[in-house]
């Protein structure tokens, strides 16, 4: 186990050695460092299986490809975005800034964290959720669909935006995977919003939305079809 740190002032890619003290890209086990004190630079991830204990970024990170796996207490205080590949591992990744996420998987038992001022916009794309996700900031979410793994849950603390026709999915032998509501979720925008149940969907699978915090559907409907518990509050115009 080794510390790598990224040494090029520009933009580059994870893969090339030459990006890293003493030109060693880095190797299973090792912590990672990426920070530069007056340069904004994103650092991409394309390819290869790449297992690291921890890692710490304060420029921007592009996961575009390949599986980042991550053991121990990671951060991401840049702009983290999310177009491909796959998140893994039994850490916690914390999202400090600025995130999207608009294709990629998150698996593994560890936690995805949007901190508490940061922000995550999942965006239209194909996208996968195996893993915890928590919500302490806000996330906008404008997708079409999110397709749930086995384990996948999103604990909301903070706000959770769901903006036009959405749904949330699965299918069979995954579970049942569960939005948990503790904070503000808010749908607005024309459609339905689903949280769907095996008897309406062909994906054969149900998403429960358990709310013990503030449901407002400003516009549109709210469609809870794969049940839950309820003791919160719900508000709005709109449709329940």
């Amino acid at each position: 186990m080794a510390l790598r740190t990224w040494k090029n002032a520009n933009n580059g890619f994870w893969d090339i050695s030459n990006n890293w003290v003493d030109d060693i890209s880095p190797l299973e086990g090792d912590d990672v460092l990426i920070s530069f004190a007056n340069d904004d630079i994103t650092t991409e991830h394309r390819f290869g299986n790449t297992s690291l204990n921890q890692f710490t970024s304060d420029e921007a990170f592009l996961l575009s490809g390949g599986r980042l796996n991550l053991s121990g207490l990671s951060i991401v205080n840049g702009n983290f975005s999310f177009t491909g590949g796959i998140l893994d591992g039994e850490g916690t990744l914390t999202l400090n800034g600025p995130s999207s996420w608009s294709g990629g998987s998150m698996f593994g038992s560890g936690t995805t964290i949007v901190a508490s001022g940061a922000s995550l916009n999942i965006e239209e794309g194909s996208q996968l959720l195996a893993r915890i996700l928590d919500n302490q900031g806000t996330i906008n979410f404008q997708t079409t669909e999110l397709q749930f793994g086995s384990g996948g849950i999103i604990n909301n603390q903070g706000e959770f935006n769901s903006i036009g026709p959405s749904q949330f999915a699965t299918t069979a032998g995954r579970g049942v995977p569960t939005f948990n509501n503790e904070g503000i979720f808010t749908r607005s925008g024309s459609g339905t919003t689903f949280f769907l149940d095996n008897t309406v969907s062909i994906r054969v699978g149900r998403v429960a939305f358990n709310n013990s915090g503030t449901v407002n559907v400003t516009e549109g409907t709210l469609a809870l079809e794969g049940g839950g518990t309820h003791s919160g509050e719900f508000i709005g115009e709109g449709t329940l």
